[in-house]
């Protein structure tokens, strides 16, 4: 047990080594690949030096993460191929380790990064990449980004029940026109209904003007009365009422949830969302599943095949599950798949397709 123990150790070490190697290599390759996006850009606008800095060093954990599943299955395919040149997994078979207990500290550490690249970016790398795009926008753009919107035909539910219909909002003035509001009871039947021509936010409370208020008790009749200046009982603001969307990868997993929330509130579709939170933690354990779709090729690859095959071999998978994945995203998106398939569907067709490969191995 104690040599098994010895053996776990081994391939731990090798793999992490392979893994932080290749993660440093890939993310060099992305940062590179995004400076020559943008080069022109800050040269064009002139950008301090300083400034530019701040703006990729923000955005270089993102980077980082980005990369991680690539990273994850090119290391996977080093380390194994590796063991195998040197014929240290037929000895490792010889002295009784199985199949499984070779690629057990792999799978096992590739879970573990998954998991801390979720925490990763709820705890921080979501909100340098928010900062990142924050300064590219105000500082390198100069363009000032805006809270609420204009929008037409609003329909707004509140969270305290009642129900906005509103024509024309205006949410760079704070003001609204042609609003009616409904007020249900329990039974969904109108218990009142408020008509106005404009409302105006004056930084605390919405001011209602040239209007009617209509109360509908039980059992009674309708009473009414007009009024020039009125003053309702709503919180919301005019950024609650049409805030402008924000920008979904911006978001940490809490920040999804309450974004889904809100939108249910207001009675608004909320697929999109749904379909990016489960993309951010699908796309975390990708760094598990492409590990364990590249065991069987690692486990396969001859004797005398090397760094060259092992790189080709991710360039395929990689290129195919990115694929995947922008294919499930895009049909997800247009509401042809439930958010959870399309956003799952890739890492659910390379589970299948590695259990077939890795259980057509011999033990």
């Amino acid at each position: 047990m104690k040599f098994h123990g010895i053996i776990a150790r081994y391939i731990a070490r090798r793999y992490l080594y392979n893994f932080f190697a290749s993660l440093a290599v890939l993310t060099l390759l992305t940062f590179v690949i995004s400076i020559s996006d943008e080069i022109r850009s800050f040269i064009d606008l002139k950008v301090d030096f300083i400034l530019i800095a701040k703006y990729l060093g923000y955005k270089l954990p993102y980077m980082v993460l980005y990369s991680a599943p690539f990273a994850s299955l090119v290391s996977t395919l080093l380390t194994l191929s590796g063991l195998n040149k040197t014929n240290e997994i037929m000895a490792m078979r010889t002295s009784g380790i199985s199949t499984t207990g070779i690629i057990a500290p792999i799978l096992v550490l590739a879970l573990l990064i998954s998991c801390s690249v979720i925490i990763l970016n709820e705890t921080f790398v979501t909100r340098l990449h928010a900062k990142s795009t924050l300064i590219r926008v105000r500082d390198i753009w100069k363009s000032t980004p805006s809270d609420a919107e204009i929008r037409n035909n609003i329909i707004f539910k509140s969270k305290d029940g009642w129900v906005a219909y509103i024509k024309y909002f205006n949410g760079e003035r704070n003001f609204m026109t042609g609003i009616m509001l409904i007020y249900p009871d329990g039974e969904n039947n109108i218990k009142r209904r408020i008509d106005a021509e404009k409302a105006v936010w004056d930084g605390s409370r919405w001011h209602f003007t040239n209007g009617i208020v209509r109360d509908f008790p039980e059992n009674n009749r309708e009473k009414a009365f007009k009024f020039k200046d009125y003053y309702p009982l709503i919180t919301e603001n005019p950024v609650k009422i049409s805030s402008r969307k924000k920008i979904i990868d911006q978001l940490t997993l809490r920040e999804l949830n309450e974004e889904i929330k809100f939108l249910e509130i207001k009675g608004e579709k909320s697929g999109e969302e749904n379909l990016f939170l489960h993309l951010k933690i699908s796309y975390a354990f990708s760094i598990f599943m492409l590990a364990f779709l590249a065991v069987p090729f690692g486990l396969r690859t001859g004797k005398y095949s090397g760094v060259i095959i092992s790189f080709a071999i991710s360039f395929a998978v990689g290129f195919i599950y990115w694929q995947i994945l922008s294919i499930g995203k895009v049909l997800g998106m247009h509401n042809v798949l439930p958010p959870y398939i399309a956003a799952w569907g890739g890492n659910l067709i390379f589970l299948i397709a590695g259990s077939l490969m890795f259980f057509s191995i011999k033990k």
